[in-house]
Parts: C-alpha cells; structure tokens; sequence
C-alpha cells in the first residue's frame, strides 16, 4: 500500500490518537489468507529511578523521519548510536523483546531478528509504509507476530501478518479485517479475532449489537482454521488465546469470555477516549497473557487484563514529560515498557525503563544523542533486563 511522502507527517500524527479507535473498524468481514512463507518537553522525571548506564549494547531502538528509518543500538556514556539497519521511512514501527537476548524489529523494510550478538538471523518482508498496529511474542519468546496495516478500497482493514522467530522460520498470512487479540502461540499457531456483521438468517444476538465473532488460527504449515463463537459485541481489544478459552473486550465496556462454547458478559470501564488523554503520547502493548498496557504523556497507566477475568485497571506512574514509550512483553512473559522525553530542539533523549506491572518500579537507562531532524519511534532493552526494584 504505497503512502506519498508527503502524506506521512498528517499519518504520523494520526496514528498515535487515532489508532484505538481503528480497532472498532474490526466488524467488516472476510476470510484469511495465508502463506506459508512540536515544542520542547520536560524530561522523563522518576522520583525512585536510580542512575545507570546502558550497557552491554542492551538499549535497541528505532529512529527516522519521514524518508528513512533506521535501528539502532545505543551505546554510553554519550548515548551515540550504531546504525544496524536502515529502510524508507516508517509510520509506526514496532519491536519485540525475545528469548536470550533476541529482539524482532518491524519497520518500512520489513520484519527483522537480531540474535543477543546482534548478528540478523531472520527477515521477512512487511509493507512499504511500515505502519504496524498489533505486535506480539510468544510466551516462551522464540516467536513473534507483527500486523502492518495494508488496506485498500476494496479492503479497507486488510493486514498483513509477519511470524518470525529465534530460529531463523518466518511465514505470512492476511486477513481482511483488523486482527483483534493477535497471539502467537508455542506451537507455531497464529490466531486472532474477527467480527462480521450478521446476515439476514443470523439469530444468535440482538441485531444491531451483537455480531458473529470468529477465532481465526493459522500457521506455516495449514490454515486458516476458523470455529466460530457465541454471538457478542464487535470486539475491539481481546485475547484469541492459544487454549479452549476466548476473551475480548467491545467498545461499550462490555466484556465477553468464551469458553466449552458459552460466552459469559460483564462490563468494566474502559480507556480513556483519544480526545481525553493526558500529555503528548499514548503508547500500548500487548503481553503473552494477552494483558493490554497503555500509558499516556502525563504518566498515566492503563491495561486490560483477560485472564482469569476481564478487568480494567488505571494508576498513575511516577514517568512525567513523556514524548513515547514501547511497552512489549519481556521475552519471559513479563511486560517491560521504556518511556523517552526531552529536549527535542537538541536531538537528545532520556530514557527510563518502568514495569506496567508495577507504576513505581522505574530506573533511568541513559540518554540518546539523536541525529538532526529524527525522531525515536520505539526502543526496548535485549535480555533478561531485571529492575533494581525487582518484580
């Protein structure tokens, strides 16, 4: 789907307000295919960070402006930065922390894993606008799953699926409508949720609200599968899971879990609309648990939590004067989030690492000496990185 120049600032400014929105978008239908093959800010303040240094080459980000994209790994004491690859410009890239040391990177040049050496050991192709709205790794970290967004006319919400893992496998599959609850399971398996609206002999809802939701599952060898669940709202956040039990969230608050082919409703409150957020950015990601952590510019943490119920829960952190964050899972299953903000003019960057689990648990990694006219669009920190408080 190629994006004029152009028309990247106005997409660039869009995606981050507008994207949780897009996700309602998930009621149109269709089938799956696969193949297997501007002003200055004040700086992220922490009133418990403890000073550190980014060490061991651990701090990869990815930088760019609206013609090139580039990853990278920051060194200190100065925070300069060791280009491993560069593309076109990207809208949204994504990264994902892995297993020993690993992390995958999606960008405008597609999908690419960088060992604990960061020696390339996989790479897949993506979409030339490297806009990636859903990105996930797998609960033992050996794999992860990117969504670019690549529709068109005919397709409006089509995506592109890219699953790589540690061990040099990469294939792709498509579906036609927003991939709600992406998961990446163990065994290779991709699954995620689709809603459709009912056709003139569906009977199983009320009409108007309630909708046909599918869990589509797919891998590199077979699929796609699709078991089709009780009726329910469209979903807009969710869990497709990699068991028996299915959970998603509608825009309403209502809360559906699915499980030996009942669909159980509760409501819980929701995040914040796009219009009432706090700050400068609002940044999210999604764990293995298929937990949903977002935090905004002012520090203010939101998640969804699926198992073993839905629930909703909002706190403020102690990160303030945010201009981006990565929140991913930590490779191990837990949830990891590196928070940046400072002085734009001069290209030059704070970062903290915070636990989403956890809003006091913060520690300042170092700072990032950006090249003119860039921007830090995603960064995360390789291996078992443990807080110094702990978890």
């Amino acid at each position: 789907m190629p994006t004029p120049t152009d028309q990247r600032p106005l997409l660039l400014l869009l995606a981050a307000a507008v994207l949780p929105l897009v996700f309602v978008a998930a009621c149109s239908s269709g089938p799956a295919d696969t193949t297997a093959a501007g002003s200055s800010v004040n700086p992220v303040e922490t009133a418990t960070a403890t000073p550190a240094t980014i060490h061991d080459n651990r701090l990869i980000i990815v930088s760019g402006n609206d013609d090139s994209t580039e990853v990278g790994v920051v060194t200190a004491p100065d925070g300069t930065i060791t280009t491993l690859v560069s593309g076109p410009g990207s809208i949204r890239p994504a990264v994902v922390r892995l297993a020993d040391g690993a992390v995958a990177v999606a960008d405008s040049s597609g999908v690419t894993v960088f060992d604990a050496d960061l020696a390339e050991i996989a790479h897949a192709g993506g979409d030339a606008t490297g806009f990636v709205t859903h990105a996930v790794g797998s609960a033992d970290g050996h794999d992860a799953t990117f969504a670019y967004a690549v529709g068109d006319g005919q397709h409006p919400d089509r995506h592109l699926l890219v699953t790589v893992t540690t061990g040099g496998e990469s294939f792709t599959t498509t579906s036609n409508s927003v991939p709600v609850g992406l998961t990446v399971c163990t065994d290779g398996h991709v699954s995620w949720l689709e809603a459709a609206s009912p056709d003139a002999s569906f009977d199983g809802g009320e009409l108007g609200r309630d909708v046909a939701v599918s869990r589509i599952n797919v891998s590199a060898s077979h699929g796609p599968d699709v078991d089709v669940l009780p009726a329910g709202p469209a979903p807009v956040w969710g869990r497709a899971g990699c068991g028996d039990t299915v959970s998603w969230v509608a825009g309403d608050g209502t809360a559906v879990t699915v499980g030996d082919g009942e669909a159980t409703r509760t409501v819980i409150d929701t995040f914040r609309p796009a219009s009432e957020v706090r700050g400068i950015d609002t940044s999210e990601g999604t764990t293995v648990d298929g937990t949903i952590y977002r935090i905004s510019g002012d520090g203010l943490l939101e998640s969804y939590t699926f198992t073993p119920e839905p629930r909703f829960r909002s706190v403020d952190s102690e990160l303030t004067g945010i201009t981006g964050a990565t929140i991913t899972g930590g490779g191990e299953g837990h949830a990891f989030g590196v928070a940046w903000g400072g002085d734009l003019s001069a290209a030059s960057l704070s970062v903290t690492a915070f636990d989403p689990t956890d809003a006091g648990c913060t520690e300042n990694i170092g700072v990032v000496a950006l090249q003119a006219d860039t921007t830090l669009l995603a960064a995360t920190l390789r291996g078992g990185v443990e807080l110094s408080c702990g978890r």
